[in-house]
């Protein structure tokens, strides 16, 4: 691996030996990816993902590839051994079904020119779910905290960070399945970072993540609903620590993650974390408001909800 790249860029693949060749291929189409290490993480396939990340690097000989291999399961904990293994000094990580647009590394490459001082880069990114439907989010600096909190701001694909810095955080949290991004994002975050955003006169998105039916986005939240509220109950212990303030955000994400359990028609899951949501300044009727208007909506109604929280401390 060359130590001199400006970054490395880890992927996790577990049983998506088609998907990561697409993966694979929009990476190498970018200009300035010469710059850049890529480390695959094969994590336990059973589909011939490995064969088929052996077969397109054989082919792509110029990618300055590594194949290795994580046997706990999990895409954190493939994460993490991705992580382990980098030498340069920022990282970025991706899915094995995300692709990136045109343009998208020569723009890092600039932006980690530009703001050498920055220990996290962010960009747009668009969301193609199974359904057809399409959103973009947009990378946000002011207000990290709240705007991560209510609208997660570091998403897997939509940030680099120097590896120091993610390290000193302690990296991705392997004992958790579900929002794992968004419970580094937090930890990050709580590190204070200096941030900046690439830029884009267009506002376009750099990066289209899409999920298919049986990614851990296009499942219902009820069928499983401890590996979210794990995730809420490790960044609440961070934040009891750290930043009590923003407690009442964690509320928000538990009354309206019991909304969409209800949305869903888990109708006990739903009271039952309900009846946990209020926390910090999030009183029990603001609670009540936002699983009321996630239960009626659906997901995307967790901005519409977030409306009725200070935003600031």
């Amino acid at each position: 691996m060359m130590t001199e790249n400006h970054a490395s860029i880890v992927v996790p693949v577990y049983n998506r030996a088609t998907a990561i060749v697409r993966c694979l291929d929009s990476i190498a189409m970018q200009r300035g990816v010469e710059a850049f290490s890529v480390i695959v993480v094969d994590n336990n396939s059973t589909d011939g993902s490995a064969a088929a990340v052996s077969a397109w690097h054989d082919a792509h000989s110029e990618i300055d590839l590594m194949q290795v291999s994580e046997t706990r399961q999990g895409a954190a904990a493939a994460r993490n051994k991705g992580l382990n293994m980098v030498t340069t000094p920022y990282v970025m990580f991706f899915d094995s079904d995300d692709e990136m647009r045109q343009g998208h590394l020569e723009r890092l490459i600039k932006g980690i020119d530009k703001n050498p001082m920055a220990d996290i880069l962010g960009w747009n990114m668009l969301y193609e779910l199974p359904t057809g439907r399409n959103y973009l989010t947009k990378f946000i600096t002011a207000k990290p905290i709240y705007n991560h909190l209510t609208r997660v701001i570091l998403a897997t694909e939509n940030y680099a960070v120097k590896t120091d810095f993610i390290k000193k955080a302690g990296g991705w949290d392997g004992g958790l399945r579900g929002w794992d991004d968004y419970e580094l994002g937090v930890r990050l975050l709580l590190c204070d970072p200096a941030m900046a955003k690439l830029d884009n006169d267009s506002d376009d998105p750099l990066v289209c993540p899409r999920f298919s039916e049986d990614s851990i986005t296009g499942r219902l939240f009820s069928t499983d609903p401890g590996k979210w509220e794990k995730a809420l109950d490790r960044i609440e212990d961070n934040l009891k620590e750290k930043c009590p303030e923003a407690l009442c955000w964690v509320g928000y994400r538990r009354a309206v993650l019991a909304g969409m359990y209800a949305h869903e028609g888990a109708a006990a899951e739903a009271s039952r974390l309900l009846a946990a949501a209020p926390c910090g300044k999030l009183s029990r009727p603001k609670a009540r408001i936002c699983y009321e208007v996630t239960r009626l909506m659906g997901k995307g109604a967790r901005h519409a909800a977030a409306l009725m929280l200070p935003t600031n401390f």
